[in-house]
């Protein structure tokens, strides 16, 4: 998979989901967007495709369209890559729903709230923790994504043994738990029922956010008791190894690349 086609799919199965963990969140830029009823599908082609519905408050993203909903055709991955990083770039055709041009609205306004989720914190109005909170969700749905289509992160799967990683960071309340094996990667939130092979803890607010802004240095952190880092320490370096692929699409460096 080219990498505009993976980092729109990235875009639409990892990222724009966040819009969900914001109006859990109660934060007020989501909860603004889906104030009333609307259902937008965004489209490059058949299989590269999201629906956004939203409905009394609450919202739901899925990749199948759904009936009533306004079509937003865009040209091409990196036309829609563009808009999730608020670059300037060929918009939209409401090819359904051609009457509402208030959707190409909304979604400009979708974009612009999920590009504030993956921003460092200095730079968002998102609040430091509800920052981390999301921003590792983003991570942790992108994460199987980037394994199975990513060459460099298939060499790293192949090289990393197989196991269960525990994550958590204390101060943003955030624990998740990551299957590794020579296939691919499963992930999914909270403990695991399984005991971990490897645990990462992030205790420090700071160095979690350095990380999601591809400035911690690992190996200092863990030296300086930030992170600790317990169990299989092959497989823990594996992961981290394979964070750091998605970071090459997502992270702040990617995003700002011209």
């Amino acid at each position: 998979m080219e990498r505009a086609e993976l980092l729109a799919t990235l875009h639409l199965r990892a990222v724009l989901p966040a819009l969900t963990d914001l109006i859990a969140e109660r934060d007020p830029g989501a909860c603004a967007i889906v104030e009333s009823d609307f259902a937008l599908e965004l489209r490059v082609r058949d299989d590269l495709r999201a629906t956004v519905r939203a409905r009394a408050g609450a919202v739901e993203v899925t990749e199948t369209p759904g009936p009533g909903a306004a079509r937003l055709q865009f040209r091409n991955a990196a036309a829609l890559n563009a808009l999730f990083q608020e670059r300037p770039g060929v918009p939209p055709l409401p090819t359904s729903g051609f009457w509402r041009i208030g959707a190409i609205i909304r979604f400009a306004r979708m974009a612009k709230r999920m590009s504030a989720v993956l921003q460092p914190a200095a730079a968002s109005d998102v609040p430091r923790e509800r920052h981390a909170r999301l921003a590792f969700g983003v991570a942790m749905r992108a994460l199987p994504l980037v394994t199975a289509h990513d060459e460099i992160a298939r060499r790293i799967l192949r090289s990393t043994p197989s196991g269960l990683v525990l994550l958590s960071v204390p101060p943003a309340g955030f624990e998740a738990w990551v299957r590794v094996t020579a296939e691919g990667v499963v992930t999914g939130p909270g403990a695991p029922t399984d005991p971990p092979s490897a645990r990462i803890s992030v205790r420090d607010l700071g160095s979690a956010l350095a990380s999601l802004a591809g400035e911690a240095d690992s190996q200092a952190e863990v030296g300086l008791g930030r992170v600790v880092v317990e169990g299989l320490l092959p497989l823990a370096d594996g992961f981290d190894a394979l964070l750091q692929r998605v970071d090459a699409y997502l992270g702040r460096a990617a995003r700002t690349r011209s």
